[in-house]
């Protein structure tokens, strides 16, 4: 493995600092709509669980159905361009979302315009910080420092916009949030990836021969995107439904609101825990671990959701396994294809989950609605958690060492 001087590691650093930023502001918001759809519900936006959980699931199936698109972007004009573009189109939606006045104008303005640009937003960063650390044995872990920004952001703008809708309500929240996004992701954290290094390196071509462009989609490559696409429909229920979930149990709504926060703190520091486990153990193994740790922890909450104790250790569980994926997401679509095909790869592996997050929240919400209890809901999240463990066992093999960074 190579090792930088001080000044270049501090350039890798300095572009994990502006994805954690930029993740804190884009998946973070996604996992903190629980406790803006509370707010809704309150003020009678709709009284359905289903179609308003179906706004948070549909921004973020946005979010991730556009990755393999922002993927080409970032090959072609780099990661700071694609951002900034995305921070500005998503601060646009939000605040648009301030002046919904139905339930259809909230799923234009937040479920596809917040969606559209954060699909922009968050997949370059992965991408970039792998770029930068391509060959280093810190890789996994500043992979896992910088997607836990979604889980920082969980915890913050989860907190700040419950304050914030107890003292001034939900429109001055959604307001207060286009002004950070515009603020940390379009003015500080985009100008911050302006670095060659955050454009996919390009294969060296021998002058004899024409430039051969590598496969994208690699048989390693479509399993993963399998695996993906098979716990989608799994991994925002949770995110979306959690807190009506705990309120449901009984337990008060200043009580219930907290599960974010634990969430959020899985989310955050322990994506950098399974980053060193994934730096130490390898990245497959980590990653598969996390898989089932999931879908335990989904098969348990029906029996324990009474106690708001097991509530927050469900979802501290949770924001670390289930985030804890999206943080070897990119890593994992390294050892499939070669590098400068990886902006490609993590964005067509992101786009497999858009499907289910959009069809997930809404179908638990629909088991709600008839069965008035979302426990058959979590039970069936857990039977895709354990579908995408077996499948996940079928990838074999090594992942293949990615070529060293050469800066």
């Amino acid at each position: 493995m190579l090792q930088a001087n001080a000044p270049q590691q501090a350039k890798r650093w300095r572009i994990v600092a502006a994805a954690f930023v930029t993740m804190a502001h884009a998946p973070g918001l996604h996992y903190a709509y629980g406790t803006l759809m509370v707010a809704l519900i309150e003020a009678k936006i709709s009284t359905s669980r289903a179609l308003l959980g179906g706004v948070g699931s549909l921004s973020t199936g946005a979010m991730l159905s556009g990755a393999y698109f922002s993927g080409r972007l970032q090959s072609r004009f780099g990661a700071a361009r694609v951002v900034a573009a995305g921070g500005a189109v998503a601060a646009a939606g939000l605040a648009l979302s301030a002046a919904a006045t139905e339930l259809w104008q909230l799923y234009v303005t937040f479920g596809l315009v917040v969606g559209l640009g954060h699909s922009l937003a968050f997949p370059p960063c992965p991408v970039a910080v792998a770029v930068a650390f391509a060959g280093r044995d810190d890789a996994a872990l500043a992979s896992g420092v910088a997607t836990a920004g979604s889980g920082a952001g969980t915890v913050v703008l989860g907190v700040a916009a419950r304050l914030l809708i107890v003292a001034a309500g939900w429109r001055a929240t959604f307001g207060a949030l286009a002004l950070s996004t515009l603020v940390f992701v379009v003015d500080l954290a985009a100008p911050t990836l302006w670095r060659p290094q955050n454009r996919t390196p390009a294969a060296p071509v021998r002058e004899t021969r024409p430039p051969q462009t590598p496969p994208l989609m690699t048989p390693r490559l479509r399993l993963l995107c399998g695996v993906v696409f098979v716990y989608a429909y799994a991994w925002e229920v949770p995110f979306v439904h959690l807190v009506a979930y705990a309120g449901d149990a009984g337990h008060a709504a200043a009580a219930a609101s907290l599960v974010v926060v634990f969430v959020g703190a899985g989310g955050s520091l322990g994506r950098v825990a399974v980053a060193r486990a994934a730096d130490a153990k390898g990245v497959q193994p980590t990653f598969r671990a996390m898989l089932l740790a999931t879908a335990l922890a989904d098969a348990a909450l029906p029996f324990v959701v009474d106690s708001i104790a097991a509530c927050y250790t469900y979802a501290l569980i949770v924001g670390t396994a289930a985030g804890g994926c999206i943080a070897l997401t990119t890593p994992m679509a390294r050892s499939c294809v070669a590098a400068e095909r990886l902006a490609e790869a993590s964005g067509a592996v992101f786009s497999s989950m858009a499907c289910g997050l959009v069809a997930g929240p809404f179908l638990a919400g629909v088991v709600y609605d008839v069965a008035g209890s979302y426990d058959a809901a979590f039970y069936g999240a857990a039977a895709l958690w354990l579908a995408a463990f077996g499948l996940c066992r079928r990838l074999g093999g090594d992942p293949v060492e990615p070529p060293e960074d050469k800066l």
